[in-house]
C-alpha cells in the first residue's frame, strides 16, 4: 500500500489521486485518513477511539464554503496510525450505525 504524506491518504497508484503528488510505502506509524464528520459525530468516534486505545487526531475542516454548506455546523477530518486503520474503520463504522 502506497501513502501520500501531503494527503495523508491510502492508494494503491504511483501518484496520489488527489494532489498528484509522489507517494511512498506506507509505515505503521503514518497517520491516515479516517472520515470526515460533523462536529458531535466526530467528537463521539474521538472518544470510542480513545477508549479503544487508538490515537487519533481531529483537525477542522476550513475553507470558503464550509459552514454554508453545513448549515454553520462545525466538521472536523479524523486520522490515525495506519497500524490501527483496520480497527478504527470498524469502531467508526459501528459507531455511525447506531
Amino acid at each position: 500500500m502506497k501513502f501520500c504524506g501531503n494527503c495523508h491518504q491510502l492508494t494503491q497508484d504511483t501518484r496520489c489521486p488527489i494532489c498528484g503528488g509522489f507517494v511512498r510505502e506506507v509505515e505503521d506509524e503514518d497517520y491516515c485518513f479516517l472520515a470526515e464528520q460533523p462536529d458531535i459525530a466526530a467528537k463521539l468516534v474521538e472518544g470510542r477511539l480513545k477508549d479503544a486505545n487508538v490515537p487519533c487526531v481531529m483537525r477542522p475542516v476550513l475553507g470558503a464554503g464550509v459552514a454554508q454548506r453545513t448549515g454553520g455546523r462545525e466538521w472536523y477530518q479524523l486520522y490515525v496510525p495506519y497500524a490501527a486503520l483496520e480497527q478504527a474503520q470498524i469502531l467508526l463504522r459501528d459507531t455511525v450505525q447506531e
